[in-house]
């Protein structure tokens, strides 16, 4: 699977190559034209404007949102502005450690491991011709699709009696690890060709991430107990949230 998104994203920096040359090549193909023209008396009867030729769109955009920041380079397919292939990323990262009370001189360390960092090859449609509403869709590699939390006390800690010093407590490492390639399809409101300079839209969508699988390592006190036999039911519980959501704000710049 990781093959195959490494060939679609190599397919999709060859595509806007190929169309930036090919884009290159007709403007120089009909200056040449239009400048024989005028110089045979044929005037403005040969110009790109007469020939129906047009110009490609192409944009760059940043979308804000819960998941952080993303960004894309756009490029039009065709001639009518309501198709754009889009390759981008995104990247959020929140590692900051969290002192918990629980007794009145007593603490434990929370210290999590949160990350989303993607790539994306995907594509926006222009549902209706003239209209501000589209839908997107992507496919998405995720080098880091885990989300891990790390527990340790202290201090000594007092349960109604029951003291348990740092070494009882011991250090617990929770996990839960998603699948890597992660499609995504979303709807949006905005131009995908937008004809301003700037402009804004908004878009609403999901990442798939598969079936959660969860990690347990500790020591201390729990090693005396059968939690790992629970592991199975946790990922049974949790067999439902297999999806990401996400919501975002866009300013897009379009490109000359």
């Amino acid at each position: 699977m990781k093959s195959l998104l490494r060939v679609a994203l190599c397919a999709g920096v060859l595509w806007v190559s190929l169309h930036t040359s090919v884009l290159a090549g007709s403007r120089l193909v009909h200056t040449e034209v239009s400048a024989a023209g005028g110089k045979h008396g044929l005037g403005a009867s040969v110009t790109p404007a007469d020939t129906g030729v047009h110009r490609l769109a192409q944009s760059v955009s940043i979308q804000a949102g819960v998941l952080g920041v993303r960004g894309f380079y756009n490029r039009s397919v065709g001639h009518s502005g309501r198709f754009m292939m889009r390759v981008g990323g995104q990247y959020l990262a929140y590692r900051k450690p969290n002192r918990v009370n629980l007794d009145k001189n007593a603490y434990i360390m929370l210290q999590p491991d949160f990350m989303v960092g993607l790539a994306e090859l995907g594509a926006r449609w222009q549902v209706f011709k003239g209209r501000s509403l589209y839908v997107a869709t992507s496919l998405a590699y995720n080098w880091h699709p885990s989300l891990s939390l790390r527990i340790h006390a202290e201090d000594k800690l007092n349960f109604d009696g029951l003291e348990l010093t740092p070494e009882d407590v011991g250090i617990v490492d929770l996990g839960f690890k998603w699948q890597q390639v992660m499609p995504y399809a979303g709807v949006g409101l905005g131009k995908v060709a937008p004809k301003r300079k700037l402009s804004v839209g908004g878009e609403v969508g999901f990442f798939y991430m598969g079936k959660p699988r969860v990690a347990l390592d500790y020591t201390g006190f729990l090693e005396t107990t059968t939690i790992d036999e629970q592991i199975p039911i946790v990922e049974r519980n949790l067999s439902g949230y297999r999806f990401l959501p996400t919501l975002t704000v866009s300013l897009t710049y379009r490109l000359p």
